[in-house]
């Protein structure tokens, strides 16, 4: 396992929000903050390649940069134009979903694939990924919001236990048949 998968390692990363709270009241601007933060970000995203070690002082540009135009808040040009678009919002709402599918799909494909994945292939991921995300949004996450604390930690309760025991049949018969 490496040391950039731990929790402890990466911290200072979850401590940015707490930065971001202590410097509310600076005294660079709020345009200058987002100017330069997705300047960092972007920077970040140009030179960390696949092969670079990220945990490394890589990772303060995109995360440094984040904090930064996180911390413009929501009036600031870019903040307002670009990242309150529609289409950024609807990611946005899915975008826990798109955390839960995206690797799962992205795993099963290559075991699958023989380990390549060629830009159709990539691309029909993409697709699938963001069509379950929504499904999942639409059908799971939205009727758990509209219901009261009890009746949804029921239903929670319950879809674990259900998933717990299809899982522990699935080992207990070593996985599926042929």
């Amino acid at each position: 396992r490496r040391s950039s998968d731990l929790p402890l390692s990466r911290i200072w990363q979850l401590l940015m929000g707490a930065l971001i709270v202590l410097t509310y009241q600076s005294v660079v601007s709020n345009n200058q903050k987002s100017i330069i933060g997705v300047l960092l970000f972007f920077t970040g995203m140009r030179l960390i390649k696949q092969e670079t070690i990220y945990s490394s002082y890589w990772a303060l540009f995109p995360t440094i940069g984040t904090m930064l135009f996180i911390s413009s808040g929501p009036t600031h040009w870019f903040n307002h134009k670009i990242l309150s678009s529609k289409y950024l919002i609807r990611i946005g709402l899915i975008s826990f979903p798109l955390y839960l599918w995206h690797w799962p799909l992205i795993t099963f494909t290559r075991i699958w694939n023989g380990g390549n994945l060629s830009l159709g292939l990539k691309c029909f991921i993409l697709a699938a990924v963001l069509i379950l995300s929504d499904v999942c949004f639409r059908l799971i996450e939205l009727p758990l919001r509209k219901m009261d604390a009890k009746k949804s930690a029921v239903t929670l309760l319950i879809a674990a236990f259900i998933l717990g025991l299809l899982s522990w049949l699935v080992v207990k018969n070593n996985g599926f048949s042929n």
